[in-house]
């Protein structure tokens, strides 16, 4: 299977990705884009040193040049590239587990993915045509025996850090959009927070204890073997409900290079995304009226739009369409159910720090109006439909699967993007395939929860049957 995925490069170390591969991106992508400055991040998984040291070589050879940002959260990395240079490679595999990394790559202040250059580049790399393959033999020993310190001072790479002008981004972001009585308040009220191991703590951390909130932190040290628990923010309820016995207002987690958010409610029961989106559509529903969101999420967003007059767009999975949305459409908030959050605040990149500080923005003013007794209490009125958590379901054929259901339920077919849209008016579901796996994945709500389960159920049986 190709590690060039739609929106990144992605692979397991020294199985089908290795520091020839990233010589070899790091080489072609220069010569591809004609670059003349890239700025390189990483997270702290176990394979970053001789990925970091063979990308920047190749860059080298390309005669290009390199701003080393070191080890840095995504949205960091992202920062990084508003403040001077805007083109850069996260060498990260985000929440995949530790054996994985990638790259993911931002050109001139915009994703570079499948629609605009990235399979290109993997022909360039695959077809090799100026043999830098036989170079990187050459070199791989000698750069090997380096470390990452010794590598970067030896070829005078220019080293730079946006950390605590990022820390200070976060703190100034805070102090504008909360009144003194909702930070006063917050000070009294203690959250926690999971760092999955992963880089988010970097800047969370010291921004939290700026700006004086009662935090219990868990898994706050950076770790590549992601002892605690699985770098995946879904992944973490166990740990949660039987590690944690904090009482606080809710648990928020990050994913490994901290690209991603999720939120678990006073009992460290997984809130579903949806009604967390729900919450910051509400919210943001004050002062602006457009916003794109997931297709595959809960129909109460639709119902929020339709009550509050909206423009609320549903569109496909993948992190650089909600960009590109906002770019083009004025929103000021989009969101993936993965955890993706997306604000106009941060030029329209995924940014879950921001999507913490307008989440204490909402809870602190529900806390003074006297109106907030518990998470899971405030959400209920989001949970007008019973919605399953997406399912994965393995198939051998998923072609023939998708083929059999629009055959079966063709006059039920609402929208065929990002695979295949039903409504059975009492319940409705979404299936797509994976471009990873042999699955099936499927996102499936309605009205009533007992005939949903059971129509779920149905549905299922239908797949596997297949």
């Amino acid at each position: 299977m190709s590690i060039f995925k739609a929106y990144d490069v992605r692979g397991i170390f020294s199985e089908n990705l290795s520091e020839k591969e990233a010589y070899l991106i790091g080489y072609y992508i220069c010569k591809q884009l004609d670059l003349e400055e890239l700025k390189i991040a990483h997270d702290l998984r176990l394979s970053h040193e001789p990925l970091t040291k063979f990308l920047i070589q190749g860059i080298l050879d390309a005669n290009s040049s390199v701003i080393y940002l070191g080890e840095s959260s995504t949205p960091n990395f992202y920062y990084s590239l508003f403040k001077r240079g805007n083109s850069g490679i996260m060498i990260t595999a985000s929440h995949n587990p530790k054996e994985y990394n990638g790259f993911k790559f931002i050109i001139n202040g915009d994703s570079f993915d499948s629609r605009n250059g990235l399979y290109d580049l993997k022909k360039l790399v695959e077809e090799d045509k100026e043999n830098k393959n036989i170079e990187f033999a050459q070199i791989k020993d000698s750069i090997s025996a380096y470390s990452l310190e010794e590598f970067l001072s030896i070829n005078e790479i220019k080293i730079e850090s946006t950390l605590k002008d990022y820390i200070t981004f976060l703190e100034n972001f805070y102090n504008i959009n909360l009144t003194e009585n909702e930070k006063n308040i917050l000070k009294e009220n203690p959250i926690s927070l999971d760092f999955s191991s992963g880089m988010s703590s970097l800047a969370i951390k010291p921004f939290l204890e700026r700006v004086k909130i009662d935090a219990n932190f868990y898994n706050d040290i950076p770790d590549g073997n992601f002892p605690i628990h699985s770098p995946d923010p879904s992944k973490a309820q166990d740990f949660l409900k039987e590690k944690i016995s904090d009482k606080s207002l809710f648990t928020a987690v990050f994913d490994g290079d901290g690209d991603r958010i999720l939120f678990y409610d006073e009992n460290k029961e997984l809130i579903l995304p949806d009604y967390g989106i729900a919450t910051l559509v509400d919210f943001f529903s004050n002062s602006s009226k457009k916003f794109v969101c997931d297709l595959r999420s809960s129909r109460i967003l639709t119902d929020i739009a339709k009550e509050k007059h909206l423009d609320l767009s549903l569109i496909r999975v993948g992190r650089a369409f909600y960009k590109d949305f906002m770019d083009k459409n004025n929103c000021i908030f989009g969101a993936e159910l993965s955890g993706h959050l997306f604000f106009r605040d941060f030029h329209n990149f995924d940014n879950p720090d921001l999507g913490l500080i307008f989440i204490l923005k909402i809870v602190s003013s529900k806390l003074i109006e006297g109106s907030f007794g518990s998470f899971s209490s405030f959400l209920e009125k989001y949970k007008k439909y019973h919605k399953i958590p997406e399912t994965n379901l393995k198939v051998s054929n998923a072609d023939l699967v998708f083929k059999n259901l629009k055959e079966k339920y063709a006059d039920k077919i609402i929208m065929e993007i990002d695979g295949i849209s039903f409504d059975f008016k009492e319940h409705w579901f979404n299936i797509r395939k994976s471009n990873t796996e042999p699955v099936v994945r499927l996102n499936f709500e309605g009205n009533e929860k007992i005939h949903t389960e059971k129509e779920f159920e149905k549905l299922v049986t239908l797949i596997k049957n297949i």
